[in-house]
Order: structure tokens, then sequence, then C-alpha cells
């Protein structure tokens, strides 16, 4: 791979955390204030650049597998990071099919939209069921079922800027 193409790929990896980070600081902020939606746009938002970042790392198209493994080399990527979840990855899905598929799973249809609550204030017993839900002091967002640890992405995402950083410093083609 030739060095220009080399370095914007690894570019293209640290702008989307960056992204990743910048969605995670105003969801902090948003969980503070009355505006459920506001919420869940950035938490969608902090899920949705970390699935950017996974697919650079480990693409689906086999035609682009190199570009992969020459990232997750270079960036010192590994299998058991908080980006390979299939939780996170449950994310990634076409949101068209997701819904259905998650409607049909559905005794009854009638759900939750946005709910932000502590998981301990849902007590034992029979849940209601939430579409989207997150715990503003875990900072654990669930979608249609998948619990996704938001903190613990963003710490791997924080990481790996880091690398990204250090990485494009060394090799700047120009």
């Amino acid at each position: 791979m030739d060095k220009t193409r080399a370095y914007r790929l690894v570019e293209e990896v640290r702008l989307q955390c960056r992204f990743a980070q910048l969605a995670y600081q105003n969801l902090r902020a948003a969980v503070n204030t009355p505006d459920t939606e506001r919420v869940f746009v950035h938490a969608h938002s902090v899920a949705q650049h970390a699935v950017n970042v996974a697919r650079l790392l480990w693409p689906e198209r086999a035609a682009s597998a190199a570009r992969g493994e020459f990232l997750r080399s270079e960036l010192k990527a590994t299998d058991t990071t908080p980006l390979r979840g299939r939780e996170l990855l449950a994310q990634a899905k076409p949101s068209d099919e997701q819904y259905e598929d998650w409607v049909a799973t559905l005794d009854n249809a009638n759900y939750v939209d946005l709910n932000i609550m502590p998981q301990t204030a849902l007590g034992p017993g029979k849940q209601d069921t939430f579409q989207r839900s997150l715990d503003p002091d875990l900072l654990q967002f669930q979608f249609r079922g998948e619990t996704c640890d938001l903190a613990k992405l963003v710490e791997e995402i924080r990481r790996l800027e880091g690398t990204c950083q250090q990485w494009l410093r060394g090799h700047t083609p120009w």
C-alpha cells in the first residue's frame, strides 16, 4: 500500500474516533437535560461512529481484507476489543430490517420508545419493553435488546485515537 493511501486510512480511523468521542461528550451533557431525544441522538451517534471504526478495521467485503489487516496491525487492534462486540455490530444492521425483525420478536408491540433510568430503578419482576434505553449512571445503551457499554467502547476509541495520532506523526508521506 502506498504511503499516502495508508496515511489517509489511518487518518479516517482517527477522525471517526474523534467523532465518537465528541458524540460521547455531547451525550454526557445531554443526560442532564430534559431533552430525551437529544440524549438518544448522541447515543446513536457514538455507536454509529464506533461501527464505522469497526468496519474500517474489520471490513465485510472480501476485497477490503488487506486494508483491514493493515489497519489492525498498524493500530494494534485485537479481536477482543469492544469494537468487535455483537451488541455494537447489531447497531450496523439495516435499520428497517432490524426494526421489523425486532418487532416480530415481541409478544406485544406496545413498547416504550425512549427510556432513561438507571437499571437498578427497574427492580425485579416483569420489565417493560424498551426500543431504546439508557442507564445514565453506567452509560449503557440498550437498543432493541442489545446492550452496549458506551463508556467501555469510548475508552477503547480513545486508546485507538491515540495510537492513530502516534502513527500519523511517524508516517507523514509529504
